[in-house]
């Protein structure tokens, strides 16, 4: 990502059309913002969890979500960032699947740069609560550290926690999955270069 990059006429493409539609229809529901992301463990194995959309990096089509620079998560993408995000929307019952490759914006961004301000701006965007948890003790660690070390945790507002990490899913594969109707429409969405091609198939 560069400024001029960012400054240029965004063509949104059709999947995220449908996603936006989607959301909107299940905008009464908390959970609309929550995903699956799955990653590959080390050993192979897959690993899936559930994270929050905090929306798109502006001026492009990939999706974001934050996390702490400490999490198994972040271990996984650094050794491998093919990943991917399952989101069923409960009210309009649709299902998208995206594929692609995460990429990490972490303190050595500089805050002036595009994606620093991106961080800067998720940053400000948590609650209290929320910032507070990436200056807690290490998560995964054992033996369980004292209650009065995650009590005593704060992190400002104004001072982005070196812990603190936003991810961004270069998304080169979707797949679409409308439940209601017969036939349930179900469409696959492939990059190419610049542009999407559309699959309808089966459901």
């Amino acid at each position: 990502f560069n400024n001029a990059a960012s400054q240029a006429p965004l063509v949104k493409p059709p999947w995220r059309v449908l996603l936006e539609e989607a959301k909107k229809r299940n905008r009464t529901e908390v959970t609309a913002s929550y995903c699956q992301l799955a990653t590959i463990r080390e050993d192979g194995t897959p690993a899936n969890r559930t994270i929050v959309f905090r929306g798109f990096v502006p001026g492009t089509n990939s999706l974001y979500f934050v996390t702490d620079g400490r999490s198994e998560k972040v271990k996984h993408i650094t050794k491998n960032p093919a990943v991917e995000i399952a989101w069923y929307m409960t009210v309009s019952r649709e299902q998208f699947r995206l594929s692609g490759e995460v990429r990490m914006v972490g303190p050595r961004y500089n805050e002036m740069s595009t994606l620093g301000k991106l961080r800067r701006r998720a940053w400000a965007d948590l609650s209290d609560n929320a910032r507070n948890g990436f200056a807690w003790p290490d998560p995964g660690s054992h033996p369980v550290s004292d209650a009065s070390e995650f009590n005593a945790a704060e992190s400002s507002e104004e001072i982005v926690n070196k812990n603190f990490v936003v991810c961004y899913l270069e998304i080169s594969r979707v797949e679409y999955l409308n439940l209601r109707g017969t036939p349930q429409p179900r469409i696959f969405f492939s990059k190419k270069g610049s542009s999407w091609e559309a699959l309808h198939t089966n459901p």
